[in-house]
């Protein structure tokens, strides 16, 4: 079976009355040489994208959601690195998106027009080492009080997305050329 990168959008339920849902995003890495600190890990050398969290019916633009919790699976029984998950409220993003080269945020470009700031640019989400996660992986995971969780974001206007640039924090040279990524986000909004 082939992954290719992809979305989960996960229905929303509500808990006590609180519209919450899963999103997910996989990105299968270009992952052709080891990461150095601070690279952007994506699907393409030449030609990368963001990671694309589709919201839950039920979860207009504009909304303001709160992130609780996140995961990041890797299918990758030896990488340990560290990694960051920047989020933004467009797609529309000057900064690197291109794998194994340094990351750019922030670009100025991504916030400000001029004077005016823009409200695209976000937060970001901090993941530990990667862990053992059984026999095929390895995970990190972020409840609320790690890596700034939970975190507040408002969709873009007219966005029924958040999208997210992984960055290397650490380096890594058991990285994997297709190697899968998964992240998971645990939301909620009103």
């Amino acid at each position: 079976m082939v992954f290719q990168d992809s979305t989960y959008k996960g229905k929303g339920t509500q808990i006590f009355g609180v519209p919450t849902a899963v999103v997910a995003a996989l990105k299968v890495m270009a992952a052709t040489t080891n990461y150095a600190q601070y690279d952007v890990m994506s699907n393409s050398a030449s030609a990368g994208t963001v990671w694309t969290f589709a919201m839950p019916e039920g979860c207009p633009p504009g909304t303001t959601i709160e992130i609780m919790d996140a995961l990041l699976y890797a299918k990758n029984t030896q990488a340990t690195h560290l990694t960051r998950m920047y989020l933004f409220n467009s797609s529309d993003l000057n900064c690197n998106l291109n794998d194994n080269v340094a990351n750019t945020i922030p670009v100025a470009a991504d916030m400000y027009s001029g004077t005016t700031p823009l409200t695209k640019a976000q937060k970001y989400i901090d993941f530990g080492a990667l862990t053992q996660a059984g026999s095929g992986g390895r995970q990190a995971v972020v409840t609320p009080g790690d890596g700034k969780l939970p975190l507040t974001v408002q969709l873009g206007a007219a966005e029924t997305n958040l999208y997210g640039v992984s960055v290397d924090m650490s380096g890594e040279t058991a990285e994997l050329v297709g190697g899968q990524y998964v992240c998971a986000l645990w939301i909620r909004w009103n």
